[in-house]
């Protein structure tokens, strides 16, 4: 048994200028016209338009999408679309580029674009389906391992193939940037000269290796303990991927550099480590580029 219609309680006037839309789920709202024709180029696709003028014209939109596109149409300030489920502003830009709801178009590009790392995928497959290149820059990063089945139902076969390179460059570095060899044990750093290590392997000793004393004094630990923690946080591979610069983050800083300058030792270490992370470092190409 077929559900009858009921009115939206927020579009329920029916008047002679008003138009009347059915949402999938089976709510009428009664539009203005003249809101229509300021507010939009609101044209629903052929199978969607009545045979008569005064039947309801069905939406395959469902109510919660159709009541946000109205809102804007009526040009409503304050809509707040960070408390509205992302499926739903989803479904929201969808029907705005569809109809053409100048105001929606706007706020759910920009909301989008802001979703990228959140629902990287959604928000790939609505950029790709428009064409918005900015998005696409922006969210492509967060996309990268995700599997190729899944990017292979959403982008069109240009785009697939752009991100299948995409992804590549992109893995390929964060992964050189793994096999650096990084000891998180500073008490393993070496502070002995090589003439003290030559003596040592020429004398045959059986005792530990010599060493020197690290300048850092009481510091050290604090030091290296804070240095390693932010090496491991630039080298977590979200952090790697998803810079707006497109470039890798410089993952020994020329703060770190300064804070163990005191120890030639640790400054050896520390300079080698900065040299081999800069060889993995590449600036990676837009996404858009690749098209």
């Amino acid at each position: 048994m077929s559900l009858s219609p009921k009115c939206h309680e927020k579009f329920s006037d029916s008047t002679p200028t008003t138009i009347a839309f059915v949402s999938c789920d089976k709510t009428t709202f009664h539009i203005e016209r003249a809101v229509l024709e300021r507010a939009a180029d609101f044209m629903p696709p052929s199978s969607e338009v009545p045979s008569s003028p005064t039947e309801p014209v069905q939406l395959s939109e469902n109510a919660a999408t159709l009541a946000l596109l109205f809102r804007f149409a009526y040009c409503e300030f304050n809509i707040d679309l960070d408390i509205v489920p992302f499926e739903t502003v989803a479904a929201l830009a969808e029907a705005a580029d569809k109809y053409v709801v100048y105001s929606a178009m706007a706020v759910c590009r920009v909301y989008m674009k802001g979703q990228a790392k959140d629902h990287p995928v959604e928000v790939m497959q609505y950029a790709a389906k428009h064409n918005h290149c900015d998005i696409l820059d922006v969210v492509a990063p967060y996309t990268v391992g995700t599997s190729f089945r899944t990017m292979r139902e959403i982008l069109p076969l240009p785009m697939l193939v752009a991100w299948a390179v995409f992804n590549d460059d992109l893995q390929q570095a964060a992964q050189a940037m793994m096999r650096v060899r990084w000891c998180p044990d500073h008490r393993r750093i070496c502070h002995a000269t090589d003439d003290m290590l030559i003596g040592y392997a020429e004398d045959g000793s059986e005792g530990p290796e010599p060493s020197e004393p690290c300048k850092l004094g009481d510091d050290q630990d604090a030091i290296w303990w804070d240095i390693n923690e932010k090496i491991i946080a630039a080298l977590r591979l979200n952090d790697v991927l998803m810079l707006a610069s497109w470039d890798f983050p410089e993952v020994i800083t020329d703060e770190m550099v300064r804070r163990v300058r005191r120890c030639d030792f640790c400054s050896q270490y520390i300079d080698r480590l900065k040299d081999d992370f800069a060889r993995c470092k590449i600036t990676c190409r837009l996404f858009t580029s690749l098209l």
